[in-house]
């Protein structure tokens, strides 16, 4: 299962090693501001995951948590962004979380 066959190329057969998914770090109560791409719902950490990694811009996602914060984002809310830069956003206060792709940390 490490490799996969290019069907693109017909004439030759090409096989290639497949990457292994990303990995990512976990920051609780961290978020990104102004760099969302889209919103999903009701998804887990692990179906953000492999969201964020089919996106060739995404670096980082926000995941929704119940922390009781006052406003913002529901538990299973997912949204992959296109920065990781965490500085001044309260995701407590918004219920959310921040996985950043460790090639980007």
């Amino acid at each position: 299962d490490d490799y996969a066959y290019n069907t693109a190329d017909t004439l030759h057969q090409i096989w290639f090693k497949k990457s292994p998914p990303p990995s990512y770090t976990h920051y609780a109560g961290a978020c990104v501001h102004g760099n969302n791409i889209e919103k999903f719902t009701g998804k887990t950490v692990e179906q953000c995951k492999e969201i964020c990694s089919a996106m060739s811009n995404c670096v980082a996602f926000e995941f929704g948590v119940a922390y009781d914060g006052g406003v913002g984002y529901q538990a299973g809310d997912c949204q992959p962004q296109s920065s990781a830069n965490s500085a001044d956003c309260d995701g407590f206060s918004l219920n959310l979380d921040l996985y950043v792709k460790d090639s980007e940390v």
